[in-house]
């Protein structure tokens, strides 16, 4: 797995970019089958630009492909930026956008029903910005890494783990957000999922950091 990462962290300074999904969007509890997914997240991210802070709520519906330790998944965006920010005189808001992610995750310990899950997701949003009546592209290119200790019986999980953003980089023109980042970089999240068949739902909450919830439902082959 450690040459999987290797190859996803190098990905993300190659990989058009896009602004932050800080979120999973699969399930960290890996599966052994080829396997579909449709998740729906809605997320709420912190930022920072020079003396201020704000917050930008997302919604996101992917579609992902899930192969041993790999998926690879494309989503659609809606954003809104939160009335927080103090540029009031230039008017505010966000657009639709997509997004696009690879990932690893896989067992880095493991004994009965218990693991120790990790995961890396480098993930790129691309969004516009409508600023004073001007549209902005806002982009940005994330690793996101995470342990998730998880209890697995056959057929049914629980899981919670910890979340970092150990790279994080935005682009935008949009007068007072060329400095823009992210205010939080660590995140808590708990979660479960069962089995139907080979129809599968799970869910996930996020806390800390970013704060939102995924629900996914899928198709295992």
């Amino acid at each position: 797995m450690g040459n999987v990462v290797a190859l996803v962290l190098f990905l993300s300074m190659v990989v058009p970019g896009a602004a932050s999904a800080a979120t999973l969007l699969v399930s960290p509890v890996p599966s052994e089958d080829v396997a579909v997914s449709l998740d729906n997240t809605i997320s709420q991210v912190s930022y920072e630009v020079p003396k201020q802070q704000f917050s930008v709520s997302r919604g996101i519906v992917s579609l992902s492909w899930m192969y041993e330790s790999f998926f690879a998944s494309l989503g659609a965006v809606s954003t809104d930026f939160g009335h927080s920010l103090a540029l009031d005189s230039l008017p505010l808001s966000g657009e639709s956008g997509y997004m696009l992610a690879l990932g690893v995750r896989g067992a880095v310990w493991r004994s009965g029903d218990f693991a120790l899950d990790g995961h890396v997701q480098l993930h790129g949003l691309n969004e516009e910005l409508l600023a004073g009546g001007t549209r902005y592209a806002l982009r940005s290119q994330e690793v996101l890494a995470g342990v998730t200790a998880a209890w697995a019986p056959p057929h049914w999980r629980v899981y919670s783990g910890l979340e970092a953003i150990p790279y994080s980089h935005i682009e935008t023109a949009a007068p007072g957000f060329e400095e823009m980042k992210r205010s939080e970089f660590f995140s808590l999240h708990f979660g479960g999922g069962v089995d139907l068949g080979p129809v599968f739902l799970n869910a996930d909450l996020q806390v800390i950091g970013t704060e939102g919830l995924r629900i996914g439902i899928g198709h295992a082959f």
